[in-house]
């Protein structure tokens, strides 16, 4: 867990097994709180009332709220990042691997959960920018450091590691800009077609650039 806004040298005590399945039905019921009442409006009171646990646990495992939020965005960002994760398989095409990249991350985006993650962040971070820290340093950051390191495989000839992920923002930017706005404030969403042709656009853009012939 790492150091929290309230404290920097703020370490928890350690747990036994049911200890950890306390503090994960904290997580869970901050995940549910935060999202209905944003970060001000969230009361630890709330949490625990909802979770079952104390605000003792609390500040014994997160420091306070802030940490609480901060151990939050983690967890749900790190599941965010999962599918993307598992995407490893050398027995296919790049042009295969790519798109199921954006597919991954497009549907990774697109869960109601994450989209309201992405709205709590959003309001928050400009008041709080430890939270949108926090958002991009586990959930965005993780998928642009992972699809540089395939291209990185992938391009002919080898090229500087600052310009693979340079390529690696504008591609997941290409896939999920006008699809995930939309459902981020409530509009109509693109249709599933609309969406796999900005993917299929994004992934020949891509391997153009990493010296791929688009015929592979």
């Amino acid at each position: 867990m790492p150091a929290t806004p309230e404290n920097d040298e703020f370490k928890p005590k350690p747990l036994r097994q049911r200890g950890k399945a306390r503090v994960h039905a904290i997580l869970d019921a901050a995940t549910e709180v935060f999202l209905e009442h944003g970060y001000e409006k969230a009361t630890l009171a709330d949490i625990v009332a909802r979770s079952g646990g104390s605000k003792t646990l609390v500040y014994e495992q997160f420091g306070g709220k802030a940490g609480l939020f901060r151990a939050m965005m983690e967890m749900r960002c790190a599941s965010m990042m999962e599918p993307l994760a598992a995407i490893n398989d050398d027995t296919r095409s790049p042009r295969e691997m790519l798109t199921a990249f954006a597919r991954a991350f497009v549907a990774a985006l697109s869960d109601p959960e994450v989209l309201g993650l992405q709205r709590v962040a959003s309001g928050e971070g400009v008041r709080n920018p430890d939270v949108a820290e926090i958002y991009f340093a586990c959930g965005h950051d993780v998928a642009y450091d992972q699809l540089a390191r395939y291209l990185s495989m992938i391009s002919a000839p080898p090229t500087d590691p600052a310009i693979l992920r340079r390529w690696a923002i504008v591609f997941f930017a290409m896939i999920q800009g006008d699809a995930i706005e939309r459902l981020v404030v409530g509009a109509e969403p693109l249709a599933d077609r609309e969406i796999e042709a900005y993917i299929e656009l994004a992934v020949e853009w891509l391997l153009s650039q990493t010296g791929i012939s688009v015929a592979k």
